[in-house]
């Protein structure tokens, strides 16, 4: 088993955070905040629920692009930098789309989520989830629920700088996490839970994953895709290569998870003071 020697990795990503503008914009609709959304910009989002499909479609912000995967569209968000959204109190944004994004951003730097509560009004299968980012850099996902409905909580694709912290991502439809091509990717004392039904997080050609003082309870799967983490490995396609490294679990608890397997290369973590507990999966060596 690898010794990696943690190093904090973000302390560029939470200074370049201070770097977003002063210019502050306060929403109490839904129309509002997506009309918002937009470089350079921080949005106080006052305490109402939030349906993104009761209004998509009078949208006028013209960095909007809508996305329609199946049984209805999602807004998409290309080439936003420097943008902070807070809930002010209970906030929560949900789309009705079962296949759709809550919040999907692509080609963009400086995104921080703060106190924000997502997810779907009905559960959905084969696409879409909760948070989707693609070629982005320098996102922070601070004090956020998470919960699923869509396949999967969060899914980045050749993304860096990544942190989740005191987060809560449950009841996904599919899995927890989709890391695919990405680096410097954090999640600290985050909870994911009541998850089901195949591989819970997927880990492909990703370098410096750490996950910190997270707990894993009551998710399931089946014996098809049996894993709680998937590494380097296409299940579609067969095969394996390894191309990740320095992927580090450190102090977690993992507790009453039904859950076949705990890695398809168990190998390739660096596991350091984790806690097992009532897990159906055998424990690994630390």
């Amino acid at each position: 088993m690898r010794k990696i020697k943690f190093i904090p990795l973000f302390i560029g990503l939470l200074l370049s955070l201070q770097l977003l503008s002063s210019e502050t914009i306060t929403v109490n609709n839904t129309l509002d905040l997506l009309n918002a959304i937009d470089s350079d910009k921080t949005i106080i989002i006052e305490e109402v629920k939030y349906n993104i499909s009761e209004v998509i479609f009078e949208v006028t912000n013209p960095i909007v692009s809508l996305i329609d995967e199946f049984d209805g569209p999602s807004p998409h968000y290309t080439g936003v930098n420097n943008l902070k959204i807070v809930g002010k109190g209970k906030v929560e944004i949900v789309i009705e789309p079962r296949y759709s994004w809550v919040l999907s951003f692509s080609n963009s730097t400086n995104l921080v989520f703060d106190n924000l509560i997502l997810g779907h009004t009905e559960a959905g299968y084969c696409t879409g989830g909760v948070m989707a980012f693609e070629g982005c850099e320098d996102i922070l996902i601070d004090g956020c629920s998470l919960y699923g409905s869509g396949t999967v909580g969060i899914y980045a694709q050749s993304c860096s700088r990544l942190a989740v912290k005191k987060s809560d991502i449950y009841e996904c439809t599919y899995g927890l996490l989709y890391l695919y091509d990405s680096k410097d990717i954090t999640f600290e004392k985050t909870s994911f839970r009541k998850t089901v039904e195949f591989d819970l997080i997927e880990i492909m050609n990703c370098q410096n994953v750490n996950f910190n003082k997270c707990e894993f309870t009551e998710n399931y799967n089946g014996d098809f895709m049996p894993f709680f983490f998937r590494v380097d490995e296409d299940v579609w396609n067969g095969g394996y290569k390894e191309q990740s490294s320095s992927l580090v679990i450190s102090k977690c608890k993992f507790t009453n998870n039904e859950v076949y397997e705990f890695c398809n290369h168990v190998e390739v973590l660096d596991l350091k003071k984790n806690k097992f507990s009532e897990n159906k999966f055998s424990t690994p060596e630390q």
